[in-house]
């Protein structure tokens, strides 16, 4: 029910056995990728059934029968994964995570040598020890993994017989987030000195060496996002935020802000700002760029404390209003346009309570909140490229204006892929078949199994 898919899509109707039909809120132009990469559905009627044969249409989900349908629905749990797919599960451990081929598979007459193709595939959690993981694949146990590493340790690694390293960008942005309800982070001139001290090209080299930096604008986009949608014309009117302390100075001195003997930055009232900055603790890439940040600050003058935090811990830190800065993202995977990412940033619904406070506006100023709306919902009607563009450029506009964030850098897909000793076939690095990895990792490399590209080494 929290999927982004509801805030266009108004229901879903079966006609027959065969034909399933989906009701948009309005013409939505995302809708079809929106359901096959994002919103996958997978509620088999054997499963399901018993509790959509109770439903009632006629009545709201927060009425009865149907609230009470939904606690218990919320409260069952499968016995077991449901998969349609090559492998399924059998067996699990807090270490690894077994599957093996699906004797019930519908394509298997699909797959040469079905008989003698993958016994199985054994995942490794990809919140295990950072070092564990290192070790493993330094070891040459591991023949696909996911880690984004600093540069020197992609030298190490590459040293492994049979190593391949492939970097396809991805569909999102690492940033400098702000907790709107926690002072200064509401004032905007103070997030703008914060986009002029921070070197946001240092924070990517130390954090994701192969990414794109994003050290010249806050448009809100990716790199390759903002080079496909935003003339260079257009950015030529905005302002930029290149690494520039002595800026970031003027603009605190601007609003009656000095140092005092320490060196160390007072507001008007002469209180000194202490600032904290929280991340997931199990990322060392995001956990690199939140320590080189508070660095780069207590140099600058605001002492920043960094507080690195297992997930659990992270998400009652951020409904708590526990810290002032955190590193985190804007995906933008669901459609992989636009749309996704500033339905994300700006895409609140102005009718509900929260979103009237600093955190809900996103620090924006009432008149600007509404604009940004606004432009998020039309831009998910807009079908024509020409529209989409100037939507698109009014919102990165407004993004660049107000600082809601502050991106550094476009990351790309670590991806170590051993060759030789498993698994060969892999495509070559430049093989357009990797983009497909920035929206469907599992999907992607599955299609290469099934497809016979991958192969296993007998």
């Amino acid at each position: 029910e929290d999927d982004v898919i509801w805030t266009v899509l108004d229901r879903v109707e079966i006609s027959d056995d065969y034909t399933v039909i989906f009701h948009w809120k309005a013409p939505f132009p995302y809708g079809k990728a929106m359901i096959a990469i994002s919103s996958l559905i997978n509620y088999p009627y054997h499963i399901y059934g018993k509790w959509a044969e109770k439903v009632d249409p006629t009545v709201p989900v927060e009425e009865e029968p149907n609230k009470s349908l939904v606690a218990s629905l919320k409260e069952f749990k499968p016995p077991r994964p449901i998969t349609t797919g090559p492998f399924i599960f059998k067996t699990a451990t807090t270490s690894e995570l077994l599957l093996v081929k699906n004797p019930n598979y519908w394509a298997a007459d699909t797959i040469e040598n079905w008989e003698t193709w993958f016994d199985g595939v054994l995942c490794r959690p990809h919140m295990a020890d950072y070092n564990a993981r290192l070790n493993n694949i330094m070891a040459g146990e591991v023949d696909l993994s996911f880690i984004t590493v600093p540069k020197e340790t992609v030298d190490s690694i590459l040293t492994v017989p049979g190593m391949r390293f492939v970097a396809p960008p991805t569909a999102s942005f690492f940033d400098l987030d702000f907790n709107y309800d926690k002072y200064p982070c509401n004032i905007l001139e103070f997030r703008k000195a914060l986009a002029y001290a921070i070197d946001r090209r240092a924070v990517q080299e130390v954090a994701a060496y192969y990414g794109f930096p994003i050290d010249k604008y806050a448009t809100g986009l990716p790199k390759t996002f903002e080079e496909e949608w935003l003339s260079p014309e257009f950015l030529a009117t905005l302002e930029t935020y290149e690494y520039n302390p002595q800026k970031a100075e003027k603009i605190l001195r601007g609003i009656g802000w000095s140092r005092g003997p320490d060196g160390n930055w007072r507001d008007a009232a002469g209180k000194q700002i202490k600032l904290a900055i929280t991340t997931w603790g199990p990322y060392q890439d995001w956990v690199l760029a939140a320590d080189n940040i508070s660095h780069q600050l207590t140099k600058f003058g605001f002492p920043t404390e960094l507080r690195p935090m297992p997930p659990e811990l992270f998400y009652d830190a951020w409904d708590r209003g526990d810290f002032h800065l955190r590193v985190w993202y804007v995906g933008f995977w669901s459609t992989l346009s636009p749309w996704s990412g500033y339905q994300s940033t700006f895409g609140w619904d102005l009718t509900r309570p929260e979103s009237l406070s600093w955190k809900g506006r996103r620090g924006l100023n009432p008149k600007d909140a509404v604009w940004a709306a606004f432009l998020v919902d039309r831009l998910g009607r807009a079908w024509k490229p020409e529209e989409q563009k100037l939507i698109v450029e009014k919102l990165a506009e407004l993004h660049n204006k107000n600082v809601p964030l502050i991106p550094f850098v476009q990351k790309r897909e670590y991806m170590f892929q051993l060759d030789g000793k498993r698994v060969t076939g892999w495509p070559d690095p430049d093989d357009p078949v990797w983009d497909g990895v920035t929206a469907q990792g599992p999907q992607c490399y599955t299609t290469l199994l099934v497809k016979g590209i991958l192969k296993p080494v007998r």
